[in-house]
């Protein structure tokens, strides 16, 4: 159902509004801001709207800043920038300078006139109630595009590891092909064969280049999109190495769940939409004047509904948030021990690299290039299954921090 004309309510995964409140993740972030208050009467509604969304002017004048020219390699910067420009804000930005339009109109209402009608009431009312909403869509949006950006963000990061691991193994087979051509044409035709499979090798290698290329730009386009910069900004990805999965410091199953009840995405925005509802349903009874009272019961009637919707989405965001984290938390043990079994593997795999390498070089017969593909191969196999495994893990902490606080940025 439609709040006073404007869209549907639409309550999902995001927030802001907190007191003190810390990331159970170490050293991750620390945000103070005002708590909101108990909303009793209209000035207090006011008050609290104007301390939890942005003065009437910055909503008129938002459009023209100017974009962002260059956005470095850090996550928050990442994260502020989602915030203030993502294409998802769109809608909710509408649905606030509404919202202000209406208390500027509430405060232009004559007194004789408004002392019959209470126009103003039902202005001011309608106004709060849909800043609140504006408030309550705008972080659903914010989280949505800040999730989908940190998966990206390691993703992009992997892939600038990938391409130099490409590289590495590329020169490897250049190496193992020359040898082969010179064990051809000296005194082993029939390595003729492989000398073909090793060509075919490094013109697959080569593809493969140009696919990690292709997937690394598409992944940028989108990561701009969500910035909300422009397609020709230069957007730089962080070239160090991901870190490998440490599993000192993290919080209890019981911490991530409290932390993401209280304090998750949308958890303060909702519940002011909740609060805002079910207060303007109040001043609504209280100041139902002699002319006019259909106005304010139609109002009444729609507001009561939409403040019954309203809890119930407060309940399902707590239940998915609390889920989200708690998936995310139990997929970090099993990522760590097997990012552990893969590391165990590379080294093997190296190892046996170097044996060939090292009996190659002393021209042992029973070992040459079709054995060194061998082990480059199985080498590149490990190396992959281990970059993934750290990309997994990371993207899972991220989950984690994401749903345990308010949005970042914000």
């Amino acid at each position: 159902m439609a709040l006073l004309g404007a869209a549907p309510l639409a309550i999902s995964m995001a927030g802001c509004v907190s007191t003190n409140l810390r990331s159970p993740l170490s050293g991750s972030w620390a945000m103070v801001v005002p708590t909101p208050g108990k909303i009793i009467d209209e000035a207090e509604v006011g008050d609290l709207l104007l301390v939890c969304w942005s003065h009437p002017d910055s909503a008129l004048i938002a459009e023209e800043t100017p974009p962002v020219a260059l956005v470095t390699g850090n996550m928050e910067d990442l994260w502020s920038r989602i915030a203030q420009g993502t294409p998802g804000l769109a809608v909710p930005q509408g649905l606030e300078r509404e919202g202000y339009s209406r208390l500027r109109q509430a405060d232009g209402v004559p007194s004789f006139r408004d002392c019959f009608s209470r126009e103003s009431v039902l202005l001011r009312v309608m106004g709060d109630c849909l800043l609140a909403q504006s408030a309550a869509e705008s972080v659903v949006e914010v989280a949505k595009a800040q999730r989908e950006a940190s998966e990206l963000w390691v993703e992009l990061r992997a892939v600038r590891e990938s391409l130099d691991l490409l590289e590495q193994s590329q020169k490897r087979l250049e190496t193992i092909l020359k040898y082969a051509r010179d064990l051809a044409m000296e005194r082993k035709p029939e390595l003729l064969a492989l000398v073909e499979a090793l060509e075919g090798e490094r013109s697959a290698r080569r593809m493969k280049r140009l696919e990690i290329e292709r997937r690394q730009e598409q992944g940028l386009v989108r990561l701009r999109h969500l910035c909300g910069m422009p397609e020709d900004t230069s957007l730089q990805i962080p070239g160090d190495k991901l870190d490998d999965p440490q599993m000192g410091g993290l919080p209890t199953l019981e911490e991530s769940l409290s932390a993401a009840a209280a304090n998750g995405p949308g958890m303060s925005e909702i519940s002011i939409l909740v609060a805002t509802l079910e207060s303007s349903v109040v001043r609504l009874c209280q100041n139902k004047p002699g002319v006019g009272g259909r106005d304010f019961d139609k109002l009444r009637l729609d507001l009561s509904q939409q403040a019954e919707i309203a809890t119930g989405r407060q309940h399902e965001l707590r239940a998915t948030l609390r889920q989200g984290a708690a998936e995310a938390l139990a997929s970090l043990r099993p990522l760590y021990d097997q990012h552990q079994f893969s590391k165990e593997a590379l080294r093997q795999a190296i190892a046996s690299a170097e044996v060939v390498e090292r009996f190659v070089k002393e021209r042992r017969p029973e070992l040459g290039p079709r054995e060194q593909l061998e082990a480059l191969r199985a080498m590149e196999s490990a190396r992959h299954e281990e970059l993934k495994l750290r990309v997994g893990y990371r993207q899972a902490m991220q989950r984690l921090d994401l749903a345990t606080r308010p949005c970042p940025g914000r």
